[in-house]
């Protein structure tokens, strides 16, 4: 064990508890380094993360209990999380992520701005670079159906709305990280293709949950049901959703069906003169995949076996979380 680690860890030991969570988390600053040296060369990342388990917890819950109560350890649980999640680790950036979170709750904050891009690292390691890659790829559909701008800002503010509920916002920002790894590999494979398919009806999960969450008792059924409860408060957006539920309405769930009904989807974006419309379109999308896709063997789908649309239903998935959102704030009817 190096010298800092010693001295952090009789520092931990020898706190009085009288200092703030500024003060504690300050006796962490020997991994706030070490993840911030880390994070600027990925070989490193597993270091702050072995220190953590190994060094620095154990000695943190050795002065819990000598003194009694909690100490703040926030920003270590925040800095390990990060590190797991850029090594790939999703599961235990989720575990350390929520020991922040929790630590953050015990204080009477309900911030989770490790995840939402109101932290400098996560902005700079989760939002702009998953930005700077899929916003070509998804911000002209985005606005299209949405009348956003699909920017750090409008990313950062959807993440915060998913995160009334943590999970939901977790779920969402991991599984765009993966489409992205994913779509990022040249040339694509059979395990790219996968990731990108499992990553898309977990967003479609999810953007299930966000809508009951909203709902709440208020809404009962399964996703049709429920978007079509949200989507009524506007009849253009509704019209357009169901004119396609008209020609394609569910009972058929084989592949050929799913595959022409979002190839129908697709041109009828294509065709279509306003966001209201293709807002109801990227719903219906949405609907008919979430109801097939988890049901059905996925070399038969189109958007299994093409990459690129599977990237593209991706980033619908995300702009119907906005379209979803819209029907909470009451701003559907904003669109053109």
């Amino acid at each position: 064990m190096d010298s800092s680690l010693i001295e952090a860890v009789e520092k931990i030991r020898r706190y009085p508890g009288d200092g703030d969570s500024a003060v504690e988390d300050a006796l962490f600053e020997v991994h706030t380094t070490a993840a911030l040296e880390g994070l600027a060369a990925a070989e490193h990342l597993m270091r702050p993360v072995l220190i953590w388990e190994r060094v620095l917890r154990p000695a943190a819950v050795e002065a819990e209990a000598r003194l009694g109560r909690p100490i703040h350890k926030g920003a270590a649980c925040y800095n390990t999380a990060l590190c797991a999640f850029l090594m790939h680790d999703f599961d235990g950036a989720y575990q350390y992520l929520m020991d922040a979170y929790e630590e953050d709750r015990r204080l009477g904050a309900g911030a989770f701005g490790l995840l939402i891009g109101k932290h400098n690292l996560s902005r700079k390691f989760l939002i702009e670079p998953l930005l700077g890659t899929m916003g070509p790829r998804w911000t002209a559909d985005y606005s299209l159906a949405t009348g956003r701008d699909l920017d750090a800002v409008e990313l950062t503010s959807l993440i915060e709305w998913l995160a009334q509920r943590p999970t939901d916002a977790f779920v969402t920002i991991t599984e765009l990280h993966r489409v992205w790894r994913a779509a990022d590999k040249v040339p694509p494979n059979q395990a790219t293709r996968l990731i990108v398919f499992r990553s898309l009806a977990d967003l479609l999960v999810n953007l299930e949950s966000a809508i009951r969450r909203f709902q709440g008792s208020a809404g009962t059924g399964q996703l049709y049901a429920r978007l079509t409860a949200i989507l009524s408060v506007d009849g253009r957006v509704k019209g357009a959703f169901d004119r396609l539920v008209a020609s394609w309405p569910g009972r058929d769930e084989s592949s050929g069906a799913l595959n022409n009904a979002i190839a129908d989807a697709v041109r009828a974006f294509g065709a279509a003169s306003t966001e209201s419309e293709r807002a109801g379109i990227v719903c219906f999308a949405c609907y008919r995949l979430r109801n097939s896709l988890l049901h059905l063997n996925e070399e038969s789908l189109d958007v299994y076996m093409n990459l690129d649309l599977g990237v593209r239903m991706a980033g619908w998935a995300l702009a119907a979380y906005r379209i979803v959102r819209h029907c909470e704030d009451e701003t559907l009817a904003g669109l053109r």
